[in-house]
């Protein structure tokens, strides 16, 4: 689909750029891993990811293409909740995996309206004083501050509970669209299901996604089941799903 669609308008895009003489940057969304040699393919001056992309791995692509690869710290486990320190050591152990060549210290997408001025503050520091920054974090312990939260009882529902494990839908495309998807799917069955969407911007989402094993967002469950990581099923494979879990 994106050599497809997408491969050359955007060569044709970055082309121009380099024309008049302006650096490029390619973001994309969500666990892009099979797309970044296309991505590369190209020509932009630097691809931006975010946490769902293994960025060491995604560099070996990136260094073979002579692009910059620019990402990826945590925007709410670290930015958003995190303490200054978690946020140094991030910098810190993310700039020890990734080198200084052709690499761009960044977080993985927008940094959450909410996330306190002094962690940005600390990567900062990270940046420009690591080795001090690293003899301060010797003798930090993270502490695990997620709530303990209660798990629905999926086998005695009287319903399908779908849940929808997103960044924010307000923020996040890919969420936003794996949310509409839901909904759109659930309202032909009335009470029989219900969606529901767990943001991480709240820890006690944090905490179901840490209980149910994610690692890639947004990702849809039904019933409990992880159906979907990364990628929106249509409005027809959802219903066969939730008419599946009906049975």
């Amino acid at each position: 689909m994106f050599e497809t669609f997408l491969s050359a308008p955007y060569t044709k895009f970055f082309a121009s750029m380099r024309e008049k003489g302006m650096p490029s940057s390619f973001f994309v969304c969500g666990d892009a891993t099979k797309n970044i040699e296309p991505m590369c393919l190209t020509r932009p001056d630097c691809i931006a990811i975010d946490e769902n992309v293994d960025i060491v791995e995604a560099k070996k692509l990136t260094d073979a293409h002579g692009i910059t690869i620019s990402g990826n710290l945590q925007l709410t486990i670290t930015m958003l909740l995190g303490t200054q320190q978690d946020n140094q050591k991030a910098a810190i152990e993310l700039m020890d995996k990734m080198g200084t060549h052709r690499f761009i210290l960044a977080p993985g997408c927008d940094v959450p309206f909410d996330a306190p001025a002094a962690n940005l503050i600390g990567v900062g520091q990270a940046v420009h004083n690591p080795e001090a920054v690293r003899k301060a974090l010797e003798s930090y312990v993270a502490k695990d501050n997620l709530p303990e939260i209660e798990m629905p009882d999926y086998v005695n529902l009287d319903h399908v509970l779908v849940e929808v494990v997103t960044i924010d839908s307000k923020t996040c495309a890919a969420c936003g669209y794996m949310v509409a998807t839901a909904n759109n799917a659930a309202k032909i069955y009335g009470d029989k299901v219900k969606v529901v969407e767990r943001s991480i911007m709240f820890p006690e989402n944090l905490a179901f996604v840490s209980k149910v094993g994610l690692t890639n967002l947004p990702s849809l469950l039904v019933n409990g089941v992880i159906k979907h990581i990364s990628l929106i099923p249509t409005v027809e494979k959802l219903r066969e799903e939730i008419e599946e879990a009906m049975k």
